[in-house]
């Protein structure tokens, strides 16, 4: 979440807009991430939720004593303090984006859905959704007014992910690739990414094309996912990777991006592999079913179960003279993608909606 942060604060108007970051707790990553930036970060020094109704107070107090205009939070937890501080500060409009409210339906729990809606269709002025079906789940599931969410896209720096670094051979030759097929999946290991599913649709597919290894990175417990490959006599047809600081060049070494996923809310790894040029193979979750047009960028699966899956890979393998074309196709897609245009459509959301309050412009 933090490099979102540092976007925020390095592609921010400064001359119109006056920018502090905060978290619940401690942080030394956030610190660290908008120190270079010049910019303002403290903690509410809250670590437990038991915590939070006196650091709601102490945050609106500040809001007032430093007549700030919008509060704009990014988790369920911060935005039951930050849109409780807005509300109670009275001049301060409270803006959450829901990064996380595409889980709360898959996990079925009463509590988390009234909380979230709570948050987000009571407490918050206005809702951020990253993607369209985002959007339409936030309306359907969480009961939010159509007209108090707005769909922004997250945005990435598109040119670090096109200027590759390399050709991949590094890593293929690391990772004892050679010219094999390549078919990566980066995401944290858990069972929303449905990282099982995948390795159970891949063994399904791995006997017609011997010459297809899949790469799965990402931090986790790796441990279900390892002896399910060997169960499956996949073992010298996977790599099953730690998190790596390397994912431009673990793109680069990719032929096809595989994307299971039961739910996103956007899935920035599925544009870094399209700004990367990489066809993408993806579920119709979060950004997918805007960006992953089928049999141009890539290939939509059906649904998230193995043979779904399964189906979808074979779909996306019967064209692969195409995907060097799907490729390109990617890069030009996911042009609208950049930073700089996320946080220029936040900077006129803000100044929109203190308008509308009766409030000065930021």
């Amino acid at each position: 979440m933090y490099p979102y942060f540092r976007l925020l604060g390095q592609y921010a108007d400064r001359d119109r807009f006056d920018l502090r970051f905060a978290s619940l707790a401690p942080s030394p990553s956030l610190q660290r991430d908008v120190d270079g930036l010049g910019l303002p970060a403290f903690s509410l020094d809250s670590p437990r939720r038991a915590d939070y109704p006196a650091a709601a107070v102490r945050l609106a107090r500040q809001l007032r004593r430093e007549h700030m205009h919008v509060v704009h939070t990014h988790s369920l937890d911060a935005s039951l303090v930050g849109l409780l501080a807005a509300r109670a500060s009275r001049s301060v409009v409270g803006v959450a984006t829901a990064h996380y409210s595409h889980e709360i339906p898959l996990y079925d729990r009463w509590t988390l859905s009234k909380v979230d809606a709570l948050s987000l269709g009571r407490f918050a002025h206005h809702v951020i959704a990253p993607s369209d079906d985002l959007r339409d789940t936030l309306i359907r599931f969480h009961g939010v007014a159509p007209s108090k969410v707005t769909a922004i896209d997250n945005g990435i720096e598109l040119e670090y992910y096109e200027q590759a670094a390399s050709d991949g051979s590094e890593v293929r030759d690391e990772l004892g690739l050679g010219e094999r097929l390549v078919m990566t999946s980066i995401g944290r290991v858990y069972w929303i990414k449905n990282q099982e599913s995948l390795i159970r649709a891949f063994a399904t597919v791995a006997p017609e094309q011997p010459e297809a290894v899949l790469v799965l990175a990402g931090d986790g417990d790796q441990k279900a996912l390892r002896e399910l490959a060997a169960s499956l006599a996949l073992e010298d047809r996977m790599r099953i990777l730690p998190p790596r600081d390397d994912t431009r060049a673990l793109l680069a070494a990719t032929d096809l991006f595989v994307h299971p996923a039961l739910g996103e809310s956007f899935g920035v790894v599925i544009i870094e592999a399209m700004a990367t040029g990489r066809p993408v193979m993806s579920t119709p979750v979060g950004i997918a079913r805007e960006a992953v047009e089928d049999g141009v960028t890539g290939v939509l699966a059906a649904g998230h179960e193995p043979r779904d899956l399964a189906q979808a890979m074979r779909r996306a393998l019967s064209v692969r003279d195409d995907w060097e074309a799907m490729g390109r196709a990617a890069r030009r897609r996911v042009s609208r993608f950049s930073a700089s245009r996320m946080v220029a459509r936040y900077e006129r959301l803000y100044e929109e909606l203190v308008q509308r309050a009766g409030g000065r412009q930021p």
